[in-house]
């Protein structure tokens, strides 16, 4: 992580997620190339052990130096957020309302565009 000058932690990598019952939409900006990946996983353990994996794939080979950003779902995202956090990662729980607001009209939605929008809000107020 870097400090800015206004003294906020940076993170080089930002993550956006879409929890919904049975799938996880992720979206994984690197903060250097503005560069995104998604992917989509089940919300099992299988799909955590592929989300252990995912990161690495792309450059990414801690979550100690990520940002995983998602919308307050209470119990859907429950193990997401446990899972995140016994391997070091910072958790960011986010209002959909504050999310959504802060979008504008958007007109497209799929869970894909909804992570990558997720992102990009964690990004431009980490």
């Amino acid at each position: 992580m870097k400090k800015s000058e206004g003294q906020q932690l940076k993170y080089p990598f930002i993550v956006g997620m879409d929890v919904s019952k049975e799938s996880i939409d992720l979206c994984m900006i690197e903060m250097i190339t503005q560069h995104s990946n998604c992917i989509t996983l089940t919300n099992t353990s299988e799909g955590y052990t592929k989300l252990k994996r995912w990161p690495k794939q792309h450059g990414n080979d801690d979550h100690e130096h990520t940002l995983f950003c998602m919308e307050h779902m209470d119990i859907y995202n429950r193990n997401t957020v446990k899972y995140l956090m016994s391997r070091g990662g910072k958790v960011w729980l986010e209002s959909s309302l504050h999310i959504k607001r802060s979008i504008g009209l958007a007109r497209d939605k799929s869970d894909k565009i909804d992570a990558e929008r997720i992102a990009r809000f964690a990004m431009t107020r980490q």
